[in-house]
């Protein structure tokens, strides 16, 4: 019996890690959407109101977003940096085991982007657009 019930458990956990997979699987997608269209308003709607947006540059780009605070600076600062790279793809992807985004400009990664929830708005998101933590990606 305790066999049973440890396999049953076993099962309920993978059934909850992929439920949790899945809703920030459509999450992304909605970030994805709005943050391609460049739509400020809906990417906010996405967020907490105290979403953080941590940016990992290195200091070796020309990217001047810095750390924020927020979901209306969030998704504005968000919003403005697709401007400059008029051509930019954005890509779902596998980071770190969960979905995230890529950020590509002629086939090239410039940025990897993931996200924490918070129920189901992001309470947190990590850019990393260091071409030295890139190179894996673009290899």
């Amino acid at each position: 019996m305790s066999a049973w019930r440890f396999s049953g458990k076993r099962a309920d956990a993978a059934a909850l890690r992929l439920a949790v997979h899945r809703r920030q699987a459509d999450v992304v997608r909605a970030v994805r959407t709005a943050w391609q269209a460049q739509d400020a308003a809906a990417l906010a709607a996405l967020f907490t109101p105290d979403v953080q947006l941590l940016v990992d540059s290195g200091g070796k780009t020309r990217l001047s977003v810095r750390d924020l605070s927020g979901d209306l600076p969030v998704a504005a600062t968000m919003s403005s940096v697709l401007s400059a790279y008029p051509d930019v793809v954005i890509a779902d992807a596998e980071v770190n085991g969960m979905p995230g985004l890529t950020v590509r400009t002629e086939g090239t990664v410039l940025g990897v982007v993931s996200f924490r929830l918070r129920g189901r708005a992001v309470s947190d998101v990590w850019a990393v657009v260091n071409p030295d933590k890139l190179r894996s990606w673009n290899a």
